[in-house]
């Protein structure tokens, strides 16, 4: 077949050397300068759900800092070539090689479309196919190549060139005057609205943060959130040690009570109850509060029994 499918096409094989005199419409045929080309093994059955593994396949293969785009072939099950190319760079090398984007009307891999050069050499870099990849080398290292010229169209390829299409977005930076003009009226208008929010919002915190003084002031609240939990802490501790002192005191009180004696004194301090007991037998009493609580001291003082107990 001969690779000039429509005669109104000009194709041409573009390097990074690459200068193209032409005014038609160009078919593009890019090197392996362009793109970076492995083959997978991947457990999926098609192209779409292999291009979902991309990123990860050539995490550490491909530079970092850039914008990757991938194109797969699927060659048998479970095996694919997979391309990754960066879009920005190729539309660059295109505008340098002097071609209008508006002429491009379709872009290829060399890779798929000079399977019939077993190497070659056009704008003095020499190509080769290694183990079915198609890559550039040192035109010192392989002598005797094919040398063509970029204008392809007299060349003789056995391959269709209607399959495996680069997908190239051709951005147009052109904005028409009128959309400038909304766009810009659109964003004036954002920006006065949330300015106005803004001073609104301004206005009102510091409604806010006056009537706050005014009520610290008023009711002597504590400035900060330091000082107030200090304050809390310690009216807590209080809460705590009366909570324990009535526990423990109808503890004792039902001991009393059950025994036939009687308290002739009750005194907390420095987190210790003193009790003095008249009637009251040691080992049975030291038995029944010893259950709950630890007794610290205890001596004897005028027939009275008197005990600590830790609190």
């Amino acid at each position: 077949m001969n690779l000039l499918l429509n005669k109104n096409i000009q194709k041409y094989f573009l390097t990074k050397n690459t200068k193209i005199t032409c005014d038609e419409k160009v078919d593009i045929i890019l090197s392996p300068q362009f793109y970076w080309i492995r083959i997978f093994n991947i457990p999926v059955s098609n192209c779409t759900q292999a291009l979902k593994v991309m990123n990860n396949l050539f995490e550490n293969i491909l530079p970092e800092n850039e914008d990757f785009l991938y194109h797969i072939v699927k060659l048998e099950d479970k095996k694919f070539l997979c391309f990754a190319f960066n879009n920005d760079t190729i539309l660059e090398y295109i505008k340098l090689s002097t071609l209008n984007l508006a002429q491009i009307n379709t872009v290829y891999f060399a890779q798929t479309q000079m399977k019939h050069y077993k190497s070659f050499t056009i704008d003095n870099s020499t190509f080769i196919y290694e183990k079915d990849i198609l890559i550039k080398i040192n035109s010192s290292l392989c002598k005797n190549t094919k040398v063509l010229s970029n204008n392809l169209n007299q060349l003789t390829i056995p391959n269709k060139l209607d399959e495996n299409k680069v997908n190239i977005k051709f951005y147009s930076n052109t904005i028409n005057t009128k959309y400038i003009y909304i766009l810009s009226i659109i964003l004036f208008a954002i920006i006065f609205i949330n300015i106005s929010k803004y001073i609104s919002y301004s206005n009102n915190i510091n409604d806010l943060n006056q009537i706050n003084v005014k009520l610290i002031k008023k009711h002597n609240i504590p400035k900060t959130n330091l000082q107030m939990n200090s304050i809390l802490n310690s009216m807590q501790k209080k809460v705590n040690k009366n909570t324990n002192f009535r526990e423990v005191l109808s503890y004792i009180l039902k001991f009393n009570k059950i025994n036939n004696t009687k308290i002739e004194k009750i005194v907390f301090k420095n987190d210790k109850l003193i009790l003095a007991f008249s009637n009251a037998k040691w080992s049975i009493l030291k038995t029944y509060i010893e259950k709950k609580y630890t007794i610290i001291n205890k001596k004897l003082n005028d027939n009275l029994l008197e005990i600590e107990i830790k609190i």
